[in-house]
């Protein structure tokens, strides 16, 4: 699976780039300094360009505990390892040094991207076709990639599915129920009416935890 294959790459990366940041960890620098430095060099190594890809749960918890470990290991380097001898989750750790899970993080970063598709569309055709186009070979196999109405059917393509999954999930937080509602199902309002996603706080997806 190359997307497997892709995963173990990353994380792999990683681990290399932890290693050769040996002595940067072994000093006890300041809280947001350390945070700083774990996101630009573990975080964004793990998922630089990944919004390309279609990853499946499995793919993003495989990031997320791969980033974990390490942070845990910073987490116990200022605080000591918890009392009562159990290892700390994967959400405590996360919490500690307030950074969402691989899969959150990934979807804040795919919604700045639908935030520049809907804010300059005609800068992103190809973008939009190959996501919602139907293409004349889909045509003779009676596949829609988007109903007439907007909608994203079963037939859609895998970043189509990812896309309105991403807008569900959008629409969960307290910033985009009543404007989810509004969009009746459909993709085409988000674009009729860019400005209300556009306007979104990326940051509203991390109240849905890590």
């Amino acid at each position: 699976n190359l997307l497997s294959t892709e995963v173990t790459n990353r994380i792999q990366a990683a681990k290399i780039t932890w290693l050769r940041m040996g002595k940067l960890w072994s000093h006890k620098l300041p809280w947001r300094v350390v945070r700083m430095t774990a996101i630009g060099f573990m975080q964004n190594t793990l998922l630089s360009a990944m919004t390309a890809f279609c990853l499946a749960e499995a793919h993003c918890k495989r990031l997320t505990m791969a980033l974990a470990r390490q942070l845990r290991f910073l987490m116990y380097k200022r605080q000591g390892t918890p009392e009562d001898g159990r290892k700390a989750g994967w959400r405590e750790v996360f919490a500690f040094w307030q950074m969402a899970s691989c899969s959150t993080e990934l979807r804040v970063r795919r919604l700045k991207m639908y935030q520049d598709w809907v804010s300059k569309p005609s800068a992103h055709v190809a973008e939009l076709a190959a996501v919602f186009g139907t293409t004349k070979s889909d045509q003779k196999l009676g596949w829609h990639r988007l109903t007439t109405d907007g909608e994203v059917p079963a037939t859609a393509t895998p970043w189509g599915k990812q896309f309105w999954e991403d807008i569900v999930v959008l629409g969960q937080t307290e910033h985009g129920q009543q404007w989810f509602d509004d969009c009746n199902n459909a993709v085409c309002p988000l674009f009729h009416d860019a400005a209300v996603l556009v306007a979104f706080p990326c940051t509203a997806f991390t109240l849905l935890g890590a």
